[in-house]
């Protein structure tokens, strides 16, 4: 998809965290951040899209807005309450999603 937007075979397109990362490495508000609430999430993103929105322009995309595609649910043999705390534990990712992996 980013391609057919890149050489102008589509005006837009949906991506995920995933697709947004092999447009930029920068981190977007996606895993591994953790938020407690929608409010909390509504509050980074309202106070980030304009940097976001620059990042993307400087790749030559227009960041339109952010939606939410539901809560992931991650469970462990211990409690998970940071970022740190994820990277002691295995998960189960589709080989596919190198941009996890790494």
């Amino acid at each position: 998809m980013i391609r057919k937007v890149r050489i102008g075979q589509l005006d837009g397109v949906a991506l995920s965290g995933t697709g947004l990362n092999r447009i930029t490495r920068h981190p977007f508000p996606v895993l591994p951040l953790f938020f407690r609430s929608n409010d909390e999430l509504e509050y980074v993103l309202e106070n980030t899209f304009d940097d976001f929105a620059a990042i993307m322009m400087e790749k030559g995309f227009k960041l339109v807005g952010f939606t939410s595609s539901g809560w992931i649910k991650l469970f462990g043999k211990r409690p998970i309450y940071t970022p740190e705390d994820l990277k002691t534990q295995r998960l189960a990712v589709s080989a596919e999603d190198e941009e996890i992996l790494n």
